[in-house]
């Protein structure tokens, strides 16, 4: 065992090491919303001029529905917020 494992560790004036540093929510929405954009964009769905484009978007739900069954299909067609972007960051990583 190196001699600096049973060191104890000091708490310096009675403060918890577990203090959370302070959050700017209003950010994190912000960094979200870019995210989500820039995943729209890397599969085509949103263009670089920040555009909608149905034709991609109908190609997407015409490929799926080739390739999974309506059993499988229904729970991806109801996935919200995180759990859909989380599904649409996978799928644009397989993409590149």
């Amino acid at each position: 065992m190196p001699p600096y494992a049973s060191l104890p560790i000091t708490d310096h004036d009675n403060k918890t090491s577990t203090q959370r540093p302070m959050i700017d929510h209003a950010s994190l929405r912000r960094s979200a919303r870019l995210a989500q954009c820039s995943v729209l964009k890397d599969l085509g769905i949103v263009g670089n001029d920040g555009k909608f484009n149905e034709s991609v978007f109908e190609d997407y739900a015409d490929h799926l529905q080739q390739l999974l069954s309506p059993d499988l299909l229904k729970p991806l067609m109801g996935l919200k917020g995180r759990a859909f972007w989380n599904m649409m960051t996978e799928v644009s990583s397989h993409l590149s």
